[in-house]
């Protein structure tokens, strides 16, 4: 037990670790936001294609990336490399995730057709297949960090409240930024504007590569591992009624999301008549989460996650 608790001890993160793994999830907020909340608004608006049939290619995009989501952890289940498990994949799609979310923007000048093809495939690419597979190796990456769990959950208070932040400066800028560059209905505005924030996104993850440590070895021993196919952990996580209740959580807090993430700007456009006040509505909504994000860590510490996670909860439907 001492020996545990000493290896757990020699675990501390340093502030500046802190911050560049919270760098991974600003540099993912970069791309979340723009192929979220805005690219919805480049395709009907700069674009002219048929909102119907682009919230079409986005729905079965979600079926499809919650099957991504489930492939992809048992992927990094697997890895092995000298980088560790989890912190490789940062590095190894840090450029092919940065060249997609430029290639989404770059819809070809063809007919509509083939600009729908070309969508439902850029599309995918970036958030189902890209975000995903390097999403979830950056969240795995908190228990890889240290074996404490008041570290990891300051790790991802850090991670919380940088991701929040840097939501809340993407969707303030980034239509001031597109029309400073020719206006929203110009492509090429949206272009450079992809290109800025696939850059920034493409350092962050550098950095969240090159300034974390994964700290907790997995045992590589083969023949001791436990083997199991992917059916069977299937299997076993729909056995698990935890699970099941943090899934159907997290489903409904998603489709609460997904809906102040893609109306607002719209909302702003066509009701207050003002696109540029989407920022606006967006600060609102995250401001109090960085205002209360500090509060948390003695919070959980007094009443534990599954309260705080179920009064945010309340109060959040309530509003």
């Amino acid at each position: 037990m001492k020996k545990n608790q000493s290896n757990i001890t020699s675990e501390k993160i340093g502030l500046f670790e802190k911050i560049a793994y919270g760098g991974g999830d600003l540099a993912s907020n970069l791309i979340l936001v723009l192929s979220s909340t805005f690219v919805t608004f480049f395709y009907t608006d700069a674009l002219g294609l048929n909102a119907a049939i682009i919230g079409m290619i986005m729905m079965v995009s979600r079926f499809l990336d919650g099957t991504s989501d489930i492939i992809m952890g048992f992927i990094v289940d697997k890895t092995r490399s000298k980088h560790g498990k989890a912190r490789p994949w940062l590095l190894w799609l840090a450029i092919p995730i940065t060249v997609s979310l430029i290639l989404m923007f770059t819809v070809p000048q063809t007919g509509d057709f083939g600009k729908y093809v070309y969508v439902a495939i850029t599309y995918n690419l970036v958030t189902t297949i890209l975000y995903t597979a390097i999403n979830i190796p950056y969240g795995a990456l908190t228990s890889l960090m240290s074996r404490d769990q008041d570290q990891r959950m300051v790790i991802n208070i850090f991670r919380m409240t940088m991701a929040q932040i840097g939501s809340l400066i993407i969707n303030a800028i980034t239509l001031p930024i597109v029309n400073s560059l020719g206006g929203s209905g110009d492509q090429k505005s949206w272009i450079i504007t992809s290109v800025i924030y696939g850059i920034a996104a493409l350092i962050l993850f550098l950095l969240c590569f090159f300034k974390t440590k994964e700290r907790v070895k997995v045992n590589e021993n083969k023949e001791a591992e436990q083997k199991m196919s992917f059916i069977t952990s299937i299997k076993f996580c729909l056995k698990n009624d935890q699970w099941l209740v943090l899934v159907i959580y997290w489903v409904i807090m998603a489709f609460g999301m997904a809906m102040s993430m893609s109306v607002g700007t719209y909302y702003a456009k066509y009701i207050l008549g003002n696109e540029n006040f989407a920022g606006f509505l967006m600060a609102i909504s995250i401001v109090p989460v960085v205002i209360f994000m500090p509060l948390l860590p003695p919070l959980i510490r007094k009443i534990g996650k599954c309260k705080v996670s179920i009064i945010g909860g309340i109060i959040s439907v309530v509003a």
